[in-house]
């Protein structure tokens, strides 16, 4: 495993993370390089391992905050969840654009995912996620068929879009639960807007 010494403050720690994923410009390596030589300050190590983590985190968190449900959205989803479990129920106008609109932001995540390569530190959350946005995606595809059925169709299907829907919040959680895990091993801030 490779160290680096460096005399780090926040604004240079940012600095050395987003220069490891080539969004920093060579001089501005160099210029940050000759401020870190002039400093009185104790060298701290920091491995490249942990850079990537840094690094991965970081695009992550991109992909998660693009992938998110707003408020609104999610106040949808769990009215239109609350239509599919009364196979009685009309599904509202709304139903279909916001189906639609999850179905392409899971698409998009999971292709961005799939992009994004893992230290080894992160590839349990990295598949988690991955896993969570295709079962995702596929949950609200079969919610989207489930409204053009009838209601006893739609009586059948329920029990199996209630499991899925348990599993999908039990994996949802334990994705959370790793995600934490990692950001306080590495003194990452917790994904936020």
């Amino acid at each position: 495993m490779r160290k680096l010494a460096v005399s780090l403050n926040h604004v240079q720690l940012l600095l050395l993370v987003l220069g490891s994923l080539s969004i920093v410009g060579f001089a501005q390596k160099e210029l940050l390089a000759q401020q870190l030589e002039g400093s009185e300050c104790r060298p701290t190590y920091v491995s490249q391992d942990a850079l990537d983590v840094y690094g991965w985190f970081n695009r992550y968190d991109a992909i998660r905050r693009h992938s998110r449900m707003s408020l609104r959205e999610k106040i949808q989803s769990r009215h239109l969840f609350m239509l599919v479990l009364n196979p009685m129920a009309l599904f509202s106008s709304e139903a279909t654009p916001l189906l639609k609109r999850m179905i392409e932001k899971y698409d998009w995540a999971i292709r961005q995912m799939e992009e994004l390569k893992p230290p080894k530190e992160t590839a349990a959350l990295h598949e988690g996620y991955i896993h969570y946005f295709k079962d995702a995606r596929q949950l609200f595809a079969d919610i989207c068929e489930a409204e053009n059925t009838s209601s006893e169709e739609r009586r059948k299907i329920l029990p199996e879009l209630i499991s899925r829907k348990r599993e999908l919040e039990k994996l949802d959680r334990e994705n959370k639960e790793t995600d934490a895990r990692l950001r306080r091993k590495y003194d990452i801030a917790p994904l936020k807007g």
